[in-house]
């Protein structure tokens, strides 16, 4: 159970991390400005264009990616149709559909008992820093709100939600194309 935590706790800690590191950003901007500088601070335009960078980089890769797993795709479709006969499809086809990215090494009582404490302690450990980001980021946005400043902080967090999302599917192309590229080494 706390294997299957770890991936998403470590998302929400990486998303809080990344909205504190914008608030104190933002709120470095309203310290050095005094506050005049507003939503068209040198500081503020560098931070929305490194996020756009991101997320142009972002839709680039995920494109190539998503390319490689139809080039992936289609190599498995032309083995499976025009190499292997019904015998071996009929062989094959129940191996191929439980292939997955996760390596299936049984473990020892030992390796489990360590894994076990390694998990346990690594999602406390996600779990406290996720409380201190959210105390910490709350803060800060009461601070931005306080300077008039939300809406820059509304704009970074959409770009940012819009990376986040052209990296999410990114991962799974990524994941598709290696899943594809398995199957056809089997």
């Amino acid at each position: 159970e706390n294997l299957n935590l770890i991936p998403p706790l470590t998302s929400v800690r990486d998303d809080l991390a990344s909205e504190t590191s914008i608030c104190q950003s933002i709120l470095r901007d309203v310290q050095v400005t005094g506050g005049r500088g507003g939503l068209s601070s040198q500081s503020l335009l560098d931070l929305v264009r490194a996020l756009k960078e991101r997320r142009a980089s972002a839709e680039e890769a995920t494109e190539a990616w998503r390319a490689a797993w139809e080039e992936r795709e289609d190599e498995l479709d032309f083995f499976w149709e025009e190499v292997l006969d019904d015998r071996m499809r009929a062989e094959l086809g129940g191996m191929l559909d439980a292939v997955t990215l996760e390596d299936d090494d049984p473990d020892t009582a030992e390796a489990c008992v360590e894994r076990f404490v390694e998990a346990d302690n690594r999602v406390n450990a996600l779990r406290a820093s996720i409380n201190d980001l959210a105390k910490e980021s709350a803060g800060y946005s009461a601070e931005i709100e306080r300077h008039g400043m939300s809406g820059a902080l509304s704009l970074t967090q959409s770009l940012r939600e819009e990376v986040k999302e052209m990296e999410t599917m990114l991962n799974e192309a990524k994941a598709g194309e290696a899943l594809c590229r398995r199957k056809i080494e089997i």
